[in-house]
């Protein structure tokens, strides 16, 4: 059966039928017998599923396959079939946070918030992604893929040559001798090429430059073994990752001097265990990773910003090293069986980031427009040296309080433990009940705190602890940066306003769907109160500006979410719809108002929040054993901030709107057509080797999806692209494994 029919069941809310069991069909041929899946659908238990999303889905197996051997792609795939469009993502890997490459030849399922409201999740406002590595069989195997860019890709609205992209992967497998161990070993190359598109602040176009090219390397290294005896397996995995990156953050506004050269590196060590006792099972892993960035330069001329018009010269950090470690450890008991009817656990975290900054020595002259006599000088004396660590820890527990067939309610409370902001207590609920006529109704309620990023504290470090002086020298003419010498200024610094605490988020949720024979309908609304959101306010001091960090800001969203199901043959199709009412008065903890102290005129849309959200997921088994995989998804433009350009307080933060609510602006909406063609070729002569082929369209219709927008009222920019995502795209792949 087409594999995006696992996506329709275990993406939907829970099922008032018996769980369905995997089924194998073999078939006679001349070269022995070939197996294929009819049904792998195993859906999730009705009592953990109590608080599952309409927007939730779960791939794996030939629905993974389908799709090729990049894992961004598995990944975007997965969100689509979800159509999840609100929140930030967040990877996890055998339940541990991820931060390096995973290769998809190494996964086994992917699944898209797949119980929200259990008490083992922490923070809310997030798209979850687990993904689940696959155990390497007990023989040897080998796979090796390879990705490269057919044709296209390139911008829409400029007409820049189409990048070049190659990508390349291999891995090796085997069993131990005399052990139940296996153990694989994984590699991969990426290597991509572009050519950067600019937006000429005078004519408000956008224009390639051939004479100047980005560029990106990475290469990575996986290496595992997993131990597995009757009541248990244990699995140990390192990640390696290293990149390098050249002009790198230059195009739209930012020009060619601005760039650096990046080198980024990322290792992983991580372990995880599962085992069964007598009415239990005990899950758990260790994490232990560390990050690494280096970055340089391309130019140590004066940067030169003209308020979200122009980004010239050279970089305002002539230099930068940044490290950070961290680990976690997560331990977790539950009942054994379908029900699971209790689960309690324990896990704690410990993140470290340092980080050390030679700024310009030029510093940075912001204009308020191109024609500006004067801008604000900023310039930072000395280097810049910061440290932060933060350590985390929590208790969670759940139970089934009632458990039948009409009607499931699950409890649990969480309590969450970090040294800079003490215990907060979550209490969560769910329940799922089957109604006359067939209705499914399920609930949910929680709070979910966040932790507090260590980058925040890191960067409020740098400006209110580090050696370095930070100044803002107000008036100043652009000839005269080169000769200013060790001016003086107003110093600008930063620290917590008392009382600074973590974000909390309050979310009910409400879903009611009902079968119709092959289709399936449902429609869900989530209510989500955010409290304690962070935002900065810039004020003056007798000779001095302090930015005063707060966690006084607010979110209110209101999200409707309806979902259709269809699945007929070997076909299966998904069609979703999510309006989102989403306010809040903050773009970010470093985010001004437009007036100091003037944060009740600050209620507006949330900045990252389309409110109209379309997409479809379709799957089609077509003749010549070739499989057709379709994503569509529609959002409506996305809201933005109206700037004049100006600085009218004085405060060197160019925040002005001019009249203009916040975040009034509208992007232009997007559309996005991709497909998949995918077919598995038999190696009759070589037992047991298997090829796969396809072609990756993406951007079917050619679209200019932009990605950002002039902000400045009466810029030539003002409401025109400054970025698109890539044109029309043909990728051909090829997977070779046994």
């Amino acid at each position: 059966m087409n594999a995006l029919l696992v996506i329709m069941f275990l993406g939907a809310a829970p099922q008032a039928a018996p769980p369905q069991s995997g089924a194998i069909e073999c078939e006679a041929r001349e070269a022995g017998v070939r197996c294929k899946d009819v049904l792998t659908v195993t859906p999730a238990d009705d009592a953990q599923a109590g608080g599952r999303p309409l927007a939730s889905s779960a791939l794996s197996g030939d629905a993974l396959r389908a799709l090729g051997s990049d894992t961004r792609t598995l990944i975007d795939f997965a969100v689509r079939s979800a159509g999840a469009s609100v929140g930030t993502q967040r990877i996890f890997v055998d339940g541990m946070p991820a931060t390096g490459n995973v290769p998809a030849a190494l996964i086994s399922r992917i699944a898209v918030n797949a119980d929200p409201f259990s008490v083992d999740n922490a923070g809310a406002d997030q798209i979850r992604i687990d993904i689940d590595l696959r155990e390497p069989p007990r023989r040897w195997s080998f796979d090796a893929s390879g990705l490269s860019l057919g044709a296209g890709g390139g911008d829409t609205l400029s007409g820049a040559s189409p990048p070049r992209s190659r990508n390349f992967s291999a891995g090796l497998s085997g069993p131990v001798p005399g052990l139940p161990m296996t153990f694989s070993l994984h590699g991969e190359r990426y290597a991509d090429h572009r050519q950067p598109v600019f937006a000429s602040p005078v004519t408000g176009t956008l224009s390639s430059d051939p004479s100047t090219s980005m560029g990106t390397k990475t290469g990575s290294l996986t290496a595992g073994v997993v131990y597995a005896v009757a009541r248990g397996r244990a699995r140990v995995t390192w990640f390696d990752t290293s990149a390098a990156l050249t002009h790198a953050g230059i195009g739209a506004l930012v020009e060619g001097g601005a760039g650096s050269s990046i080198a980024t590196s990322t290792r992983q060590l991580q372990s995880s265990w599962r085992l069964s006792g007598t009415g239990w099972i005990s899950r758990g892993g260790f994490s232990w990773r560390r990050n690494g960035l280096d970055a340089t330069a391309d130019s140590r001329t004066p940067a030169v910003v003209v308020t979200n018009q122009r980004v010239a010269g050279g970089n305002e950090i002539a230099a930068q090293r940044r490290h950070s470690s961290g680990w976690t450890a997560r331990e977790v008991f539950e009942s054994a069986g379908g029900g699971r009817s209790w689960m309690v656990g324990a896990e704690a975290g410990h993140d470290a980031v340092r980080d050390a900054q030679q700024p310009n020595p030029s510093g940075r002259l912001q204009l308020a427009s191109l024609d500006a006599p004067t801008g604000t000088w900023f310039i930072t004396h000395g280097a810049v040296a910061a440290r932060t660590s933060t350590l985390s820890a929590a208790l969670f527990g759940q139970r089934i309080l009632a458990d039948s067939r009409r009607l499931t309610l699950r409890a649990g409370l969480r309590a969450d433990w970090h040294d800079r902001d003490g215990l907060i207590l979550s209490p969560r609920m769910a329940l799922r009940t089957v109604a006359p006529a067939g209705l499914q109704i399920a609930a949910g309620a929680g709070l979910f705190a966040d932790a507090l990023n260590p980058e925040l504290l890191l960067d409020v470090s740098r400006r209110s602890g580090s050696s370095a002086q930070y100044l803002v020298v107000p008036d100043m003419v652009s000839s005269g940066v080169a000769a200013a010498g060790q001016s003086t200024g107003l110093p600008l610094s930063a620290r917590f306003v008392p009382g600074f605490t973590r974000r909390k988020d309050v979310v009910v949720r409400g879903a009611v769907q009902r079968r119709f024979g092959r289709w399936g309908i449902g429609a869900e609304h989530t209510w989500t109160e955010g409290l304690d959101l962070a935002g900065s306010t810039r004020v003056r001091e007798p000779g001095a500006l302090i930015d005063l960090v707060a966690s006084d800001r607010r979110l209110r969203r209101r999200q409707t979410h309806a979902r259709t199901t269809a699945a007929w043959k070997h076909h299966s199709l998904i069609v979703h719809y999510e309006h989102a009412h989403s306010f809040d008065d903050t773009d970010g903890a470093f985010s001004f108002p437009e007036r100091s102290g003037g944060l009740n005129d600050e209620w507006g849309p949330s900045a990252a929040v389309a409110r109209h959200n379309v997409g479809v997921v379709a799957g089609l088994n077509l003749p010549a054993a070739v499989r057709l995989s379709l994503a569509f998804d529609a959002r409506s433009g996305r809201p933005f901030n109206i700037l004049t350009g100006a600085d009218t307080e004085g405060l060197a933060t160019y925040t002005d709107r001019g009249g203009s609510s916040r975040n009034e602006g509208a992007g232009p909406s997007t559309r996005n057509a991709s497909a998949y063609l995918y077919r598995a070729i038999e190696l009759k002569r070589f037992r047991g080797v298997r090829i796969d082929a396809g072609v990756r369209l993406e951007n079917l219709l050619n679209a200019a999806n932009v990605r950002s927008v002039g902000q400045v009222r009466n810029s030539p920019l003002f409401g025109h692209a400054l970025s698109v995502a890539p044109g029309r795209t043909v990728r051909v792949w090829v997977a070779a494994g046994r």
